[in-house]
């Protein structure tokens, strides 16, 4: 599995920090997405993406400027895991609706999406990242559930070496 990169976007450091961890379940380094260039990633097997939910519902400003370029590829030969930050009780109408974005592309692009994750145990009234009964990807709370960011971290990781 030496074969998988994982890329986040970061204002604050917190989605860098989900990335770190993420990645060393992977056995690989994380990425800054506005340190790489989009047009390796159809060599991965697996991509893992991570964006916190911006202003009103938006991706991080540096997935802005590589969604144009990915929207461009072929990623049919390529899975994609998305993993989202935000504030489920702040912003409970736009919780992670960012990854939204994300999968929108990429599935746009021919890629695969993997790693859907369940609503159960948050407490938000919409997300644009939620599709029959289930989150797009990995959503995580530092604000309100940051307790729990480290158990969500591994059960997913094994959710996706299970579809690999």
């Amino acid at each position: 599995m030496e074969n998988i990169a994982v890329i986040y976007g970061s204002d604050s450091g917190s989605t860098q920090k989900v990335a770190a961890q993420i990645a060393e379940k992977f056995n690989v380094s994380s990425q800054d997405i506005a340190d790489i260039d989009v047009d390796d990633l159809p060599q991965y097997e697996l991509v893992i993406m991570g964006t916190p939910t911006v202003n009103h519902g938006e991706v991080q400003s540096d997935w802005d400027y590589a969604l144009n370029e990915i929207e461009d590829l072929d990623l049919a030969e390529t899975k994609v895991a998305i993993f989202g930050l935000g504030d489920q009780l702040e912003y409970a109408d736009t919780f992670v609706d960012a990854m939204a974005d994300l999968a929108d592309v990429c599935e746009d692009a021919g890629a695969e999406i993997i790693g859907q994750w369940p609503t159960e145990g948050y407490e938000h009234s919409e997300s644009r990242a939620e599709e029959d009964g289930q989150f797009l990807g990995l959503a995580i709370d530092v604000e309100r559930q940051a307790n729990l960011t480290q158990q969500r971290v591994d059960k997913w990781a094994e959710l996706l070496k299970a579809s690999l």
